[in-house]
């Protein structure tokens, strides 16, 4: 069976942003039980995170997204990548952050793999200095716990 990888990021010191974070660490203690799931809570997407994408089958990103009405939640698969982008010495991202199609394509350059990967987001209203949750993100919580949850449950017994 292959191994689901779900990677919840943000900065939960910026308000919304930190959506991706929190539903990631609820969901370490709602499928703690499952072994063929690894959920991870991270501040970025760094480039070492491509040796967990390479082990996994399929991968979930959930992030916080700037765009679309507060509180409207998404799921939309993401392309794989192109080789040609997985090139090795090809500059990816800015700094130490990578988008996640970039972390796809340096799991293909580095390790030959790409699982299929998707990427679920709400998007958010507050990203201020502060550590609370919008309340229209507060009120779609729940729903994105649940979507991530049957994602996983289609992701290892599809």
């Amino acid at each position: 069976m292959a191994r689901a990888l779900i990677i919840g990021y943000g900065n939960t010191l910026r308000g919304d942003d930190g959506v991706g974070r929190i539903v990631a660490e609820t969901l370490q203690q709602r499928l703690a039980d499952r072994e063929h799931v690894q959920v991870l809570s991270v501040h970025q997407l760094t480039p070492e995170l491509a040796a967990d994408l390479a082990e996994a089958g399929r991968v979930l990103f959930i992030d916080a997204s700037s765009e679309g009405e507060p509180g409207d939640i998404r799921l939309l698969p993401l392309p794989a990548p192109d080789p040609s982008d997985a090139t090795p010495g090809r500059p990816l991202g800015m700094g130490h952050s990578l988008s996640p199609l970039d972390l796809l394509s340096l799991s293909l350059s580095l390790y030959g793999q790409e699982p299929r990967a998707d990427l679920l987001t709400v998007s958010a209203r507050e990203f201020g200095h502060e550590e609370i949750l919008s309340g229209a993100v507060r009120a779609v919580l729940q729903i994105i716990i649940q979507q991530a949850i049957e994602w996983c449950d289609k992701a290892v017994d599809p």
